[in-house]
């Protein structure tokens, strides 16, 4: 990846994703790697404990006894009010990403099996080693249509919420950010 951040660079890309779900420094949230800014994250509410020690992503909880607890809008006000009782005065960057396919599928993405052993609880174990398979089986399920449509009503309860709450960025909105901080 570090061969191709500073070509994305020269080819007009101004945002690169380093981590996937946290990792921004509070005192210097706008660092920058290869000419690319790194997407800020304060925090996340995509994998949740809230409820219980385990972790899992909020999709798949939607169902649950504890459904409430798991919803989006619940994890942010949960979220914004830990951010608040540490005391800091600038509002977190907060990520709340869902993959396409985790709105009606459940379980590895298909082309995990391409990649990884997949055991019988479809995690990924051994990585395999190339030539790979890419018409290997999927090991995802189709969720149930009720299932499904718990998760869109909580993504929309969700984007409700952030839209008359939060001040809602996009990655070009961060990079004006950077740019009028000085960065």
């Amino acid at each position: 990846m570090a061969v191709a951040r500073p070509v994305y660079a020269d080819l007009g890309a101004r945002m690169v994703v380093l981590s996937h779900e946290s990792g921004a420094d509070i005192a210097q949230p706008f660092i920058y790697v290869d000419g690319l800014l790194a997407r800020p994250v304060d925090c996340s509410i995509t994998r949740v404990t809230l409820v219980n020690s385990s972790q899992n992503f909020w999709w798949n909880l939607v169902m649950g006894p504890q459904t409430a607890e798991y919803a989006q809008v619940h994890l942010w006000q949960a979220q914004l009010a830990d951010w608040q009782a540490q005391g800091y005065l600038c509002p977190p960057f907060i990520l709340a990403h869902i993959h396409e396919n985790n709105f009606y599928r459940r379980g590895s993405v298909a082309w995990d099996s391409y990649y990884y052993q997949i055991d019988a609880h479809g995690n990924k174990t051994t990585p395999l080693a190339p030539p790979f398979d890419l018409s290997a089986p999927d090991p995802s399920t189709l969720r149930p249509a009720q299932e499904q449509e718990a998760i869109w009503q909580t993504y929309e309860a969700m984007v409700v919420w952030a839209a008359g709450h939060l001040q809602v960025v996009t990655s070009a909105n961060v990079v004006d950010l950077a740019a009028a901080a000085g960065r």
